[in-house]
């Protein structure tokens, strides 16, 4: 299989590789995948706290630090973020978290937590939406659980991912 290297030099600085097949590939385009370890006692009682994804999978363009992105072009991008709380009750009546974007912010999973709880007390919620960044646009992820005590984690293996779509 041969390949072709095209646009070495560009203004953006971009550099694209065209395989026979046709199929184009930017590896300086960005993507990020990141993973969070346990964060004990973020929330509770309403305490708004910003989530960490302290592993990063891949960040192919250097654009995030753990809490936030900021795009590097402007374009649409695809987002999706993955939650785990541990150690909910009964009194945690309502929770939610926020794609918080520059340009909007994004209310996800307004629920009564407490009463969707599992056998462990734990609940699992995601979301994922496009949304359009311009260069230098930042995003990042909030939580709040109302009701009850600051004792609830964002547990190992919450997740956040975002690339340029166009």
């Amino acid at each position: 299989m041969g390949i072709s290297v095209t646009d070495i030099v560009t203004p953006s600085g971009d550099l694209t590789i065209t395989p026979v097949s046709g199929n184009t590939l930017k590896p300086t385009q960005p993507a990020v995948f990141a993973i969070s370890t346990l964060q004990s006692s973020v929330t509770g009682a309403g305490i708004v706290a910003t989530v960490t994804f302290t592993t990063e999978i891949f960040d192919q363009n250097n654009d995030f630090d753990g809490t936030t992105f900021t795009a590097p072009v402007t374009g649409r991008y695809f987002l999706s973020v993955h939650l785990n709380y541990d150690h909910l009750g009964a009194s945690n009546i309502r929770g939610f978290f926020t794609i918080v974007a520059s340009n909007r912010s994004l209310l996800c999973n307004l629920l009564n937590y407490g009463a969707i709880r599992d056998s462990n007390d734990d609940v699992i919620l995601s979301a994922s939406t496009f949304i359009d960044m311009d260069a230098a646009d930042t995003v990042s992820i909030t939580t709040a659980i109302q009701g009850g005590t600051q004792i609830i984690d964002i547990s190992t293996g919450s997740r956040f991912s975002i690339f340029l779509v166009a």
